[in-house]
């Protein structure tokens, strides 16, 4: 083995190491998709409660495969795709959804007053986020996750606009952390 075939050998092990590192992060596209559902849905919520909570409801999971599309030709332009690694993504996010289907039939059955129920949604949100940041070694994910879990409690002392002010922070977050991976990546 020549000197020449182990260079060879070792920057093509460097680019897919780089590859990989780069599919940790959030592709901007989905960064994008996340923030415009996050801005539409909490300046919702601040303005007519009622219609913003069933704009959460309808285009939550509109969101969510959109996501999971344009997520996963990124991994696969990325050439990082792997069924275990789409299913471990699909059962993380995925269980998300199930904590919300599961405060919504509490919410549905009486337990839970509106705002309570936003307010939960957001730290399951938050919780799926911060796990992600955990689980797929994001920090945009492990940043946003942290904010919506302190931002949820932090509602409660907000009687006018809180929600607005909230999605503008994790969108903000979401674009510039997927921003900050691009430009450190190429």
């Amino acid at each position: 083995m020549t000197t020449s075939n182990v260079q060879q050998d070792l920057a093509y092990v460097r680019e897919a190491v780089e590859r990989q590192d780069q599919g940790r992060e959030l592709p901007f596209p989905v960064a994008a998709i996340v923030s415009a559902f996050i801005l539409v849905g909490f300046t919702w919520l601040d303005i007519a409660p009622e219609t913003g909570g069933i704009f959460l409801l309808v285009a939550g999971p509109l969101a969510f495969l959109a996501v999971w599309w344009v997520a996963r030709r990124s991994s696969i332009r990325l050439g990082v795709a792997s069924e275990a690694g789409s299913r471990k993504h699909f059962l993380h996010w995925g269980s998300g959804f199930m904590a919300v289907a599961s405060f919504l039939v509490i919410a549905f059955l009486g337990g839970m007053s509106g705002q309570l129920l936003g307010q939960s949604i957001l730290i399951g949100f938050g919780l799926s986020h911060f796990l992600g940041g955990v689980h797929f070694g994001s920090k945009t994910f492990f940043f946003t996750g942290i904010a919506a879990i302190v931002g949820a409690p932090a509602l409660t002392y907000f009687e006018t606009g809180g929600w607005t002010v909230l999605g503008v922070l994790l969108a903000a977050a979401l674009l510039i952390g997927s921003r900050a991976r691009v430009s450190q990546n190429g």
